[in-house]
C-alpha cells in the first residue's frame, strides 16, 4: 500500500525543448528565469518526477527522472544560449529519439509552453512506446525489460545474459561485476534459490514482492519506469 501511495503522488510531465537545448545541457531542463517563475507547471516539478523530453517537429529524447532536490539558477543555459535560467537536473532512464504524435496521447497542442502535466494514462501510454514493449508479465519479459534499463538501474554494461543461474553478468558503475537474478515477484528468489543466495549480488525485478524481509538488494524496475 505504501508504494502505491507513493506513485500516486509521483508527477508526470511533458517538458518541451528545442533538440539544441538538450545537445547543449543533456543532464538538465530549464526555463528562463523570468517565465519559469511564471510558469505554474514549471514550478511544481519536484525530485523523483518523471518527465518524457519533448524537443518538438514530434520528437522525443526519451524518458528521464528529475534527479535534482529543487530547481538551480544558471547564469547561462549554454554559451549560445544566453540568459538566466531556473534548471532541474535530470538523469535518463530510457535515451532514444523516436516520433510522437501528441495528439494520439491527447494533447492538442504545446504551444507556448515549456511543462504539460501528464495523466498516469499518458505517461503509460509514451513509455511504452519509447521503452517498445508492454510492462512484463512474467519472468522472461522482466529480463527483456531490464535489457532496455539497466543503465538506469546502475548497470552500464551487460556482460551475459543466460538461462543458467543466475541470469545476467553485469558491470556496475564502479566497474564491478555483479551477479544478477532476475525474477518478476521479487519474493520468487527465496523461494526458489535459497540454497545457491551467496552466488548472486543484486535480484531484478518487476515487483518487489520481498520488502524489508529481503536478504540481497533488491532493484525494482516498475519504480524506476513509472
Amino acid at each position: 500500500m505504501l508504494m502505491l501511495a507513493l506513485r500516486s503522488c509521483m508527477g508526470y510531465w511533458l517538458v518541451q525543448h528545442d533538440i539544441g537545448a538538450y545537445w547543449d545541457r543533456p543532464d538538465a531542463i530549464g526555463s528562463l528565469k523570468a517565465r519559469a517563475f511564471r510558469d505554474r507547471n514549471f514550478r511544481q516539478i519536484r525530485r523523483g518526477d518523471k518527465v518524457v523530453y519533448y524537443a518538438k517537429q514530434k520528437r522525443t529524447l526519451g524518458l528521464f527522472q528529475i534527479s535534482s532536490e529543487q530547481w538551480m539558477e544558471l547564469k547561462n543555459w549554454s554559451k549560445t544560449r544566453k540568459g538566466v535560467h531556473m534548471a532541474y537536473e535530470i538523469k535518463p532512464i530510457v535515451s532514444a529519439i523516436s516520433e510522437i504524435d501528441l495528439s494520439d496521447f491527447g494533447i492538442a497542442t504545446t504551444r507556448g509552453k515549456t511543462a504539460v502535466h501528464l495523466t498516469d494514462e499518458q505517461y503509460r501510454k509514451m513509455a511504452t512506446q519509447m521503452v517498445g514493449m508492454e510492462n512484463p508479465e512474467n519472468h522472461e519479459g522482466t529480463v527483456a525489460l531490464f535489457a532496455k534499463l539497466h543503465r538506469a538501474c546502475g548497470f552500464p554494461k551487460l556482460v551475459k545474459v543466460g538461462e543458467a543461474y543466475p541470469d545476467i553478468i553485469a558491470v556496475d558503475q564502479n566497474g564491478r561485476q555483479s551477479a544478477i537474478e532476475v525474477e518478476f515477484e521479487s519474493a520468487t528468489f527465496e523461494k526458489e534459490h535459497a540454497d545457491v543466495a551467496d552466488k548472486c549480488d543484486v535480484v531484478v525485478c518487476w515487483r518487489d514482492t520481498w520488502g524489508r524481509a529481503a536478504t540481497k538488494p533488491v532493484v525494482e524496475l516498475a519504480s524506476i519506469l513509472y
